[in-house]
């Protein structure tokens, strides 16, 4: 019984820390969220900590303030990549990079060819 309860403590945790990325990445602060989900400030922190048990309406409210659903919430992947980036400003900052970091990102990008 108590495995379970770990396991949920680390799922609740992990949506803590996406409901954490999407707000910063949306550029939305953790009090317009609340407001706009309808639940008290301490509510959202509490669930962004991971020590929360949400009902699934509360975490509809917080979705709905996201603009996305909740199995997009439940799945979302942190730190997503949007590849909106053109060449020419990719080029600007390997430009800008020191010779060492140059370096690097030729290692890391011949890894990711394997």
């Amino acid at each position: 019984m108590m495995q379970n309860k770990g396991k949920n403590e680390t799922e609740m945790a992990e949506i803590g820390e996406r409901i954490k990325y999407l707000c910063r990445k949306k550029g939305m602060s953790y009090q317009e969220l609340a407001d706009q989900s309808q639940i008290s400030l301490a509510a959202l922190y509490k669930l962004m900590s991971g020590r929360g048990n949400p009902t699934i309406s509360t975490l509809n409210l917080i979705c709905k303030a996201l603009d996305m659903s909740l199995g997009q919430l439940l799945s979302y992947e942190l730190y997503q990549i949007d590849f909106d980036v053109s060449n020419e400003e990719l080029k600007r900052k390997i430009d800008r990079l020191s010779p060492a970091k140059k370096r690097l990102l030729k290692m890391y990008l011949d890894l990711l060819e394997i």
